[in-house]
């Protein structure tokens, strides 16, 4: 596989990587330590997937499960975060109370002086929602990837055999008088 699409795809694991270090996690440690520890897995299983050649069969096959692999690391991420979107967003409205419209016309600075609590979950949503967004680009980066190591390898693949004419309707179709 191309080398320069598993390191933009490193970048971009390192990109969320480095987004998450700068959130506010508040009372959630662990669920940055458990997103942590499944991007640098899916970092450490893409290094490992960058030797395989086109033509050997069975690395290819080995890299696609490591592509799939990450996937699923990434897809781990998603349930814990999603939660903590859903709570950040409670937090937010109970802090922000009946005068939620009023409060979002403010500009951020308003905002933030007139409630801090209110304007940190609102804050923390919008982040959490944007490392959300980041996976979901990731995960279709991956996708993309896998189909690359597919195609890369079928273009080293001889040719299929010649069998014959195609058949025709007849020959094929079990509903054709000719074939009952």
């Amino acid at each position: 596989m191309e080398l320069a699409a598993i390191q933009e795809t490193e970048r971009q694991v390192k990109d969320v990587l480095s987004s998450i270090n700068g959130m506010d996690f508040a009372d959630r440690q662990t669920v940055r330590k458990q997103v942590e520890d499944c991007l640098h897995t899916v970092v450490t299983l893409l290094g490992q997937g960058a030797n395989a050649t086109p033509s050997d069969s069975a690395a290819v096959r080995n890299e696609r499960q490591q592509i799939a692999d990450c996937r699923q690391h990434v897809h781990q991420c998603l349930p814990e975060l999603e939660q903590l979107r859903t709570e950040w967003a409670d937090r937010y409205r109970q802090a922000v109370g009946d005068g939620k419209e009023t409060f979002e016309q403010l500009s951020d600075e308003l905002q933030q002086q007139k409630s801090p609590e209110a304007y940190r979950w609102k804050r923390n949503f919008a982040e959490v929602q944007e490392i959300v967004e980041q996976l979901g680009q990731l995960n279709g980066r991956l996708m993309d990837l896998s189909s690359q190591v597919e195609r890369e390898h079928a273009q080293t693949q001889p040719p299929p055999e010649d069998t014959g004419p195609p058949l025709d309707r007849q020959d094929r179709d079990p509903e054709m008088p000719a074939n009952r």
